[in-house]
């Protein structure tokens, strides 16, 4: 057998990109920052455990002193910060468990273990999903002469936001790092969790939110759903146009 003959016989593979950083730094430096939002912010998560099936007014402000002010608009960024690197993970968990093609620069990209780049897709998601949520909070609810009603929703979301992440994150890490039967359970763990957590925010908003507002508990309901779920899947859409 010639050498041309054997050089027609091989199987080549493909081009795979190499990556400047692994994706166990990103994941390293989210569990760091996971670990230290929970210390920092344990209190406020047990009272926001104790309250979590009740239908009280958790975002009620009676305190006027200048340095409690402070400390609520931190753990607010704290919250809001958490939430978004959960809801990269979770997004780039679900492409991992589905095992789609992605849209990228024209072109459908399998999807495969420790893609920086589609964390980085799912990063730009969470962060634009919550920019845009916060603004179109503020710019609705002051249309419509219902600053309170707004400020209530949102900060009840991100409360709550925060809350399923301190749950569902050491799933995604425990998704990430396993494999057969123990990956599955940790994805649909998320999933339940995700699904228990949107009821308890849609209740609140419609039964707690209503105490905010002039209108009705079909216009509250309707009100949050349109930045819960219209939202999102519209950005979905636009960063995801591949996805189902």
């Amino acid at each position: 057998m010639t050498v041309c003959s054997e050089m027609l016989s091989l199987s080549w593979q493909p081009y795979q990109v190499i990556h400047s950083l692994s994706i166990d730094v990103w994941i390293f430096l989210s569990a760091v920052f996971y670990a230290w939002a929970v210390q920092r912010n344990i209190r406020k998560i047990v009272s926001l455990c104790s309250h979590l099936f009740s239908f009280r007014d958790l975002a009620r402000n009676k305190n006027t002193d200048q340095t409690k002010s402070r400390s609520r608009r931190f753990w607010n960024f704290s919250f809001l910060a958490m939430s978004a690197v959960t809801a990269c993970w979770l997004v780039y968990v679900l492409w991992m468990y589905v095992g789609q093609a992605w849209v990228f620069g024209g072109a459908c990209h399998a999807v495969h273990p420790g893609c920086n780049y589609l964390v980085a897709v799912c990063a730009v998601f969470a962060i634009l999903l919550y920019t845009l949520k916060g603004l179109i909070f503020f710019v609705v609810s002051h249309i419509f002469n219902e600053a309170r009603c707004g400020l209530f929703l949102w900060r009840m979301t991100i409360s709550y936001d925060f809350l399923f992440s301190v749950f569902a994150f050491p799933f995604l890490m425990i998704f990430i790092y396993s494999g057969s039967w123990i990956q599955a359970a940790a994805f649909w763990i998320v999933a339940v969790l995700f699904v228990i957590f949107f009821v308890i925010k849609t209740l609140k908003a419609v039964i707690v939110g209503h105490f905010y507002s002039r209108f009705s508990y079909l216009h509250i309901f309707v009100y949050f759903c349109a930045l819960e779920v219209l939202l999102t899947l519209s950005l979905w859409r636009i960063i995801f146009p591949g996805g189902a």
